[in-house]
């Protein structure tokens, strides 16, 4: 016997409403507006906070959390990370060669005519003028005059390049798919592969100075120099190894700090460590939800975003998360 339609859609809309009562119980999860993914969030201070994601989502606080605003904005697809070099100046990228950019602190968006339909990922301004965006399939752009223009830059790969960070000026590099690592030296004018000894994706890099970065990715990859980028040493060691040989997708690092950071991902996961990543933890999230980006506010204020609008907050410099009550206001 066929049933219409109609039915059919009905049935499928109940089994979906009971997975999510279920999941509910079983979850401490709190929906943002909308529901939507999230796959990046920036703090600008301990109170104002953005985050961006799926259906053109961009949703900003201003109270620590108590209530969110959602944004209204140009773009068509999925915005796929955020960054904001000041209280002020941010941009946001996403699917379709989407850039946006606010000059408010994320209240208001504009377009920027990006000059590619490629998917961009990753975002990074060294000055209000100076900013890199990079995407799928080797995608890199440069701003010279904060984003009116972008000009495409040689990378001669095709990994999909998924985070970018600068040491200094001069200094800096792209990670990717492929276990690909880009490196500049002369302030993004040429960029040159680097080798790696990891064999996996890898997802987020960050510096928090000339001589410290790390960059992280798939199943449990944590690499840390602390020489400006000459020498890579891995943080999960083979004696650490029943911590990371789970299939746990590293998708965010943020250090607050030399010696703390945070790094989150697949599983709900966030790994902790207060000595410059010697040792991880695993830190309680009470969510199985994948965890996209993680950002810090203040030394002792982060939050973290992730799969179906999940948002968590830390007030304590991200020993101990808390799944952070979401309500809509206009």
């Amino acid at each position: 016997m066929t049933f219409p339609q109609s039915w059919r859609i009905a049935v499928c809309l109940l089994q979906l409403l009971l997975c999510l009562s279920l999941s509910e119980r079983i979850v401490a999860f709190q929906p943002t507006p909308g529901d939507e993914t999230l796959f990046g969030i920036a703090a600008l201070n301990e109170q104002t906070v953005i985050a961006v994601g799926e259906s053109s989502t961009i949703i900003r606080t201003a109270d620590g959390g108590k209530t969110w605003a959602t944004i209204s904005n140009p773009g068509t697809g999925e915005l796929h990370s955020v960054f904001f070099l000041d209280q002020n100046n941010g941009w946001t990228v996403g699917q379709h060669g989407t850039i946006l950019r606010t000059a408010n602190g994320g209240l208001s968006w504009k377009v920027q005519k990006s000059g590619t339909t490629t998917d961009l990922v990753g975002c990074y301004f060294l000055s209000p003028s100076a900013g890199w965006v990079s995407g799928f399939k080797g995608t890199l752009l440069k701003t010279a005059n904060g984003g009116k223009t972008w000009a495409r830059q040689a990378t001669d790969v095709n990994a999909d390049l998924w985070s970018i960070s600068f040491a200094d000026s001069l200094n800096g590099w792209i990670v990717g798919s492929s276990t690909t690592v880009l490196r500049t030296q002369d302030g993004g004018k040429h960029w040159k592969r680097e080798q790696s000894e990891l064999s996996n994706f890898l997802l987020s890099i960050q510096f928090v100075d000339k001589n410290s970065g790390w960059y992280v990715g798939g199943y449990g990859a944590i690499m840390k120099t602390s020489n400006g980028g000459a020498s890579w040493e891995r943080q999960n060691t083979m004696e650490d190894f029943s911590l990371f040989k789970v299939s746990n997708y590293l998708y965010s690092i943020r250090m607050n700090g030399e010696k703390n950071g945070c790094i989150v991902g697949s599983d709900g996961i966030i790994l902790g460590t207060t000595n410059g990543g010697e040792t991880w933890s695993i830190q309680e999230s009470n969510t199985t939800d994948v965890l996209y980006s993680v950002t810090f506010g203040s030394k002792h204020a982060g939050w973290a975003a992730g799969r179906n609008g999940t948002i968590l907050n830390t007030t304590d410099g991200g020993s101990t998360w808390n799944v952070k009550s979401v309500r809509e206001h206009h």
